[in-house]
């Protein structure tokens, strides 16, 4: 019993996370701050932004925003999504 008990706790957190997830990405500037040094770590693609306000799901202001690819590149002073 205790066994069962344990693997439904266990699977219970990583569903909270895995819905809790895209909330906190979506509606905070930390969350955004962190998919874009995600995507820089995964890709070829390098995302720099000095600073970060607002949240992706809502209004998001970028500034001195840089991204790098192998074939170019895109620098702005301010980027509001």
């Amino acid at each position: 019993m205790r066994r069962w008990i344990f693997l439904f706790s266990f699977l219970l957190v990583i569903g909270l996370g895995v819905l809790l997830a895209p909330l906190w990405i979506f509606n905070t500037a930390e969350g955004t701050r962190w998919l874009m040094r995600t995507i820089s770590r995964f890709t070829s693609i390098e995302i720099e932004a000095r600073e970060v306000r607002g949240q992706l799901g809502n209004k998001l202001q970028l500034e001195k925003i840089q991204i790098h690819w192998p074939q170019g590149k895109i620098k702005a002073d301010l980027v509001e999504i």
